[in-house]
């Protein structure tokens, strides 16, 4: 497989293949959505009115499915991710939790892919609603 070294312009969409490696390898669809999600797209900036010029969650799995050169639908039970505390969040499909643990361009990308109903939809009670 060829190696990807620049991590700064990942093919920009998942494949029908790759979608297909991260759910047997267990990621949740919003994940997958998000992986889907082109930036340069984006109309709306960051709070501090910076633009968002990089997917993340994207570069992130793109390195994976360079490594799972011999991941199938048999072995992809042994799979165990080693990202950080948004990603797995978003991994598992925790909005909410990705959100509270995502830096400034992640929480623009999760509020333009989702928007505040269904980030707060898997908020815990106790937790404070996020707003626009």
């Amino acid at each position: 497989m060829e190696e990807l070294t620049d991590f700064t312009d990942p093919t920009p969409d998942l494949t029908d293949q790759e979608r297909t490696l991260l759910r047997w390898a267990g990621a949740d669809e919003r994940l997958i959505e998000v992986c889907n999600f082109d930036v340069s797209s984006m109309e709306k900036k960051r709070d501090d009115g910076k633009t968002v010029a990089r997917n993340s969650a994207l570069v992130e799995v793109k390195k994976y499915l360079r490594e799972w050169e011999n991941l199938n639908e048999d072995n992809a039970d042994d799979f165990d991710h080693y990202g950080g505390h948004f990603f797995g969040a978003l991994w598992d499909g925790d909005l909410y939790k990705a959100y509270s643990r995502a830096d400034y361009n992640n929480q623009a990308i999760l509020m333009e892919v989702f928007g505040v109903r269904r980030i707060n939809s898997t908020r815990p009670a106790h937790a404070p609603e996020v707003t626009a």
